[in-house]
């Protein structure tokens, strides 16, 4: 009869004990293991827009600190290894190297480039403008590449956002991001240059600013982007003082081009006005020959004759144009 009873009572202990752990598991979820965690895959989802393009390698992840990034991407060949080289001082050894490479290159190899163009300048032996131009060149390779690497602009776009990088190589991502646009199909990756370049070109201040511009410009072209939308966006910032003059001087070239509404009126208190810099009343006369009319030939053919031969040249070329006119005199 004890024994009869001990059995019932532990076959009930085990039973409660067994229920517990299932309400238990079904509260907080299967157990895992540290080696669980690592291994699990991680969820990438491209900056801005939240979709996730295919699965990516990890030289696509996101911008992150030195101490957060992952290893660098190992590269197939010993040519990509070469151009990758951190401790090799030459350039011209790197770029030899880099010119052995062909247009259908692994995807291992085509990560591992893309990893390398992601390397700060402190983790390179070649000073920071030699380094800019070895991973410019590197960007051409891939965008030359028979099959386009679908992930390239979203890491252009991810480098472009990390302030870790210098802002050499920020503009040189936009210059690429623009300039890969005919070749992206995904027209999620296509809204994440747009978004890209709109971001730059709203702060004239940012890395790249000027060249955002010209690349909205290029969009404009090809029918990818609205012209008064961008006519606009050049006339603000070619109208503000305090826009950097490289960019002020881009901007007011666009406007003239795209037709933006006032652009003839600031290139007219642009041009005779000693103090703005050279380039930028430069940029004023070439925007009269593009926005100008006959009532800005006299003050043009004035400034063909000033003693700065960088100001004549501009006003000449100006002046041809205005003279090519079907309304000129």
């Amino acid at each position: 009869m004890n024994t009869k009873r001990i059995v019932v009572a532990g076959v009930t202990l085990a039973v409660a004990v067994a229920a517990l752990l299932v309400f238990f598991s079904r509260r907080e979820g299967p157990v895992r293991t540290e080696r669980d965690a690592r291994e699990a895959p991680r969820p990438v989802f491209p900056v801005s827009t939240g979709v996730v393009v295919r699965p990516l390698p990890p030289s696509a992840m996101g911008a992150r600190t030195t101490a957060g990034r992952r290893p660098p991407a190992v590269s197939a060949s010993k040519d990509v290894a070469a151009v990758m080289d951190a401790s090799d001082k030459s350039l011209e050894a790197r770029l030899s190297a880099l010119a052995g490479l062909g247009k259908a290159l692994q995807e291992q190899d085509v990560d591992a480039l893309i990893s390398f163009m992601d390397r700060r300048n402190a983790e390179d032996a070649l000073p920071p403008e030699k380094l800019n131009a070895l991973k410019n060149d590197v960007a051409n390779l891939l965008r030359a590449q028979l099959k386009f690497p679908d992930v390239l602009p979203w890491r252009l776009a991810n480098m472009w956002r990390d302030t870790a990088h210098d802002e050499v190589w920020r503009d040189y991502c936009i210059q690429h991001a623009g300039a890969a646009w005919p070749r992206i199909s995904a027209s999620a990756a296509r809204d994440e240059v747009r978004s890209l370049l709109w971001t730059a070109a709203a702060d004239p201040a940012a890395p790249g600013a000027g060249t955002a511009l010209i690349s909205l410009r290029n969009l404009v072209s090809s029918g990818s982007e609205e012209k008064a939308k961008v006519a606009e966006r050049a006339s603000a910032l070619a109208a503000t003082a305090e826009t950097p003059e490289g960019v002020r001087v881009t901007a007011l070239q666009i406007a003239a081009e795209l037709g933006a509404p006032g652009t003839a009126a600031l290139a007219r208190s642009l041009l005779p006005d000693r103090s703005q810099p050279v380039h930028l009343r430069m940029s004023a006369a070439a925007a009269l020959g593009r926005a100008g009319d006959a009532s800005d030939l006299p003050a043009l053919e004035a400034l063909a004759s000033t003693s700065d031969p960088r100001l004549r040249a501009a006003a000449s070329s100006a002046v041809r144009r205005l003279s090519e006119k079907p309304n000129a005199p």
